[in-house]
């Protein structure tokens, strides 16, 4: 029978808790592009949400799954990158109370564009499918510039300025937040294990309102997903949306505030590529809901979700 030496084995041990710690010693984090290269996603997003209006509750839901395309056509010398973004599909599936119960596939050839719902989402659900636009980061992560996305969108916003909602976006200014969300900003230093970085949340979302506060991040450590070895990053969200929307016959304006969030990024630090982004936030406020010159009040809860999930072709 075989048998370790006890020094043996507590220099093997030794060796072993040194190699940890070389593995876990400060890491430089930067996304990198080659030009001409592209990254395939999928993501998908969830909302529930729960309204109170004088007594009488309402449960709204939503999911919505896309696969997109990110291509590098320009990489400058401090790592600067302007990707072309293109979806390849876009689904959702909504239960709007009793607006009813509405689905959408971009691949479909038959989709509902009668009634409240239909009428608003699929031509935006449909457009949305088929636009090219802009999408300049920073090694970072930081989206600074949005091109192309709002020209192929302006005349279904000025037919239809509820679409909005479902867009994420009424300007190029506005569409970088809804970009910085499938994005993951990394720190412009090197981390180890336990350090921690904070990223502002300050945006302004046009015709949506306005969002306010941070992500907390924190460098948990080398880790796997599947074969590939990521650095893992836990973060929280702290933020206060300011809402100001036109929903058609209805305005409403208030402000939601999250109570509770959680998160986790995957990172290939030797390919600089975001492999999964995971988040849940839970949201509660009071709204103001004007609909034929009546205000209501409502009490407003959501829980909204997202994943991000590099497809590997």
């Amino acid at each position: 029978m075989c048998r370790f030496l006890p020094g043996l084995s507590t220099a093997v041990l030794i060796l072993g808790s040194a190699n940890i710690v070389l593995a876990q010693g400060p890491v430089l984090l930067k996304h990198k592009f080659t030009q001409g290269a592209t990254q395939n996603y999928k993501s998908t997003d969830g909302m529930k949400q729960s309204q109170s209006v004088m007594g009488m509750k309402q449960e709204t839901s939503m999911t919505q799954e896309s696969y997109f395309s990110r291509t590098a056509e320009s990489v400058d010398a401090s790592g600067k990158t302007k990707l072309k973004v293109k979806f390849a599909r876009i689904k959702m599936d909504g239960q709007f109370g009793q607006a009813g119960n509405y689905k959408f596939d971009s691949d479909a050839k038959d989709n509902d564009k009668s009634g409240l719902i239909g009428a608003m989402v699929a031509p935006a659900m449909e457009k949305l499918s088929k636009v090219e636009y802009s999408v300049t980061i920073d090694s970072q992560g930081k989206v600074v510039e949005v091109g192309g996305f709002i020209e192929q969108l302006a005349d279904l916003l000025k037919a239809n300025p509820a679409a909005v909602q479902f867009l994420g976006a009424d300007s190029n200014e506005s569409a970088k937040a809804k970009e910085q969300q499938s994005m993951f900003e990394l720190s412009d230093k090197p981390v180890k294990v336990g350090d921690t970085w904070e990223v502002p949340l300050n945006a302004d979302l046009g015709k949506l309102g306005k969002v306010s506060g941070k992500m907390v991040c924190k460098y948990e450590g080398p880790d796997m997903v599947g074969n590939r070895k990521t650095a893992k990053i836990s973060f929280t969200t702290k933020m206060a949306m300011d809402l100001e929307m036109d929903q058609g016959p209805a305005k409403v304006k208030g402000k939601m505030e999250s109570t509770k969030s959680s998160g986790v990024a995957q990172f290939d630090v030797e390919k600089g590529v975001l492999v999964s982004l995971k988040k849940s936030v839970s949201l509660t406020g009071k709204l103001n809901i004007s609909f034929g010159g009546v205000m209501l009040p409502v009490d407003a809860q959501q829980e909204q979700t997202s994943m991000l999930e590099l497809v590997e072709k």
